[in-house]
């Protein structure tokens, strides 16, 4: 947990590269793992037990994974998402309208959070994602699929 003056941010490790980011309660769930199965294993205990956990809040998708199908599960499709270029098709079928492909260096908002795509490297089409919001900057790395979030505090 950081705060800079009143506004706070808490990062909650969900599941593998799974993250949730709450800006002051502006929450953002990075790459979700909604689902198993009998080959695809989190391995490590979720943080969240359903697929309607956490409620209110925006998703961010770094790369294309095996489990992408399990957002239809997902109850409130007014959520908006910010995608590696190719999945909004996938995201849209889902029952998902609000979708934006970022491909590296282009922005967006969602509600008071900017979205910033950066290059990654998994062996699959990926970014990764710079977010800021409240005085903070935070930048999703990637390295062997688990997330590491860094935190920086912006100058006033």
């Amino acid at each position: 947990m950081a705060r800079v003056g009143d506004a706070m941010l808490t990062v909650t490790r969900v599941v593998h590269a799974s993250a949730l980011l709450d800006f002051g309660g502006a929450r953002i769930l990075t790459d979700p793992w909604l689902s198993e199965t009998r080959f695809y294993r989190p391995g490590e205990p979720r943080a969240f037990a359903t697929a309607a956990d956490p409620p209110e809040l925006s998703v961010v998708i770094s790369h294309g994974h095996c489990d992408l199908d399990a957002l239809v599960r997902y109850p409130d499709k007014s959520v908006p998402f910010a995608v590696v270029p190719g999945l909004a098709d996938t995201v849209h079928a889902a029952g998902f309208p609000n979708v934006v492909e970022l491909a590296p260096w282009w922005s967006t908002h969602l509600g008071p959070v900017e979205v910033t795509a950066a290059p990654a490297s998994h062996g699959v089409p990926e970014v990764t994602f710079v977010l800021r919001a409240d005085g903070h900057t935070v930048f999703l790395l990637r390295r062997g699929g688990f997330a590491r979030v860094r935190h920086r505090r912006n100058p006033p």
